[in-house]
């Protein structure tokens, strides 16, 4: 029989560990040469340029993600702590509050297994009226969420009323206690109330209210409304404490948002431009108000952007969840970068 086989030397050993020795071994005939020393190979052991190299360094290379086309196709993946969460919306209205849940449902969708009437059929989102500084209203829509879902994880407390002084500056008591009593009372008396369910069930919790960045600037016309904002940025702090440890308490400190609020009708929005002298016409159309003294307020800012109920919601969603689960008793402002209210 034919020998199938050749003679190739051969290094052998450990780099680094021992000197390499040369040997002669028995190889198939069809077995690619020994790779020669790197002194004698043309590319291994050698430096040379990439050709991509340079255009990579200096940003001009070009990728996939580059390349725009007429009429590309997005693609975005959206992820949720809680992907089968269930949300309240809760209003003076329950006209208000049950629109919103509408909303949400018509989204998502109703569910499997819903049936039933009333609260029992909520589905995914469910609209309930309370009046936050009535304790026995706020008692009751929160047995009513504990009827529908089996309780709360967290709640985020949105409400707030601004009246205004009079050109004088002066503002009747009755509308100085009744804005304190939403602005302070109301979420003190939310946290107080939620707390005793959160308590009973033995379940950690979060709550996050909204105070202001006129909790921290002083100025005309507001007096009620900004003293009520600092008095709920303290009642963070203190709620944080009375509540800990199983209860997160953080707050939201929005600047001035016109887009989308309730507290500024037309009416307001007008009053606001005339105050700050703003040219406008009685005729002009509500939205272009609105962007008139939504921009005003926004170039007294460091980013020169509107501030937006969703800019607002990504902070309380970061307060909710585990992302900032070590954080509380803090405010997050969302001012854009409003100067006069840094901390001194």
């Amino acid at each position: 029989m034919a020998d199938t086989t050749r003679e190739q030397e051969q290094w052998v050993g450990i780099v680094g560990a021992a000197p390499l020795t040369k040997v002669k071994r028995k190889v198939p005939v069809d077995e690619p040469p020994a790779m020669a020393e790197n002194k004698a190979l043309a590319v291994i052991g050698k430096a040379l340029d990439r050709a991509d190299g340079v255009p990579k360094v200096t940003g001009k290379a070009r990728y996939t993600f580059d390349v725009q086309l007429p009429g590309m196709l997005y693609g975005k993946c959206l992820s949720s702590e809680w992907p089968h969460a269930h949300i309240v919306s809760v209003d003076m209205k329950l006209e208000t509050a049950q629109a919103t849940a509408n909303e949400i449902t018509a989204k998502l969708g109703q569910g499997i297994g819903v049936a039933g009437t009333g609260i029992s059929s909520c589905g995914p989102a469910v609209g309930l009226a309370c009046n936050i500084t009535d304790r026995a209203s706020v008692r009751a829509m929160l047995d009513q969420v504990a009827l529908a879902y089996g309780g709360f994880d967290s709640i985020c407390v949105t409400a707030g009323v601004f009246w205004p002084s009079d050109t004088t500056g002066h503002i009747p008591d009755d509308k100085w206690a009744f804005t304190f009593g939403v602005n302070v009372t109301g979420s003190y008396i939310v946290g107080d109330e939620a707390f005793k369910t959160w308590k009973e069930q033995g379940l950690k919790g979060n709550l996050v209210l909204t105070t202001s960045a006129n909790a921290a600037v002083a100025k005309k016309g507001s007096v009620a409304y900004d003293t009520s904002k600092a008095a709920a940025n303290h009642l963070v702090r203190e709620l944080a404490i009375e509540l800990s440890p199983l209860v997160r308490v953080n707050g939201v400190a929005p600047a001035t948002v016109v887009q989308g609020s309730a507290m500024f009708p037309r009416d307001r929005v007008i009053g606001s431009l005339a105050k700050y002298n703003i040219p406008y016409k009685d005729d002009e159309a509500t939205e272009s108000l609105v962007t008139k003294l939504a921009q005003f307020y926004a170039d007294r800012t460091l980013t020169k952007a509107p501030i937006t109920p969703a800019d607002q919601a990504e902070a309380y969603f970061l307060l909710v969840s585990s992302r900032l689960s070590k954080t509380t008793g803090q405010v997050i402002t969302v001012d854009g970068g409003l100067h006069e209210a840094f901390l001194r």
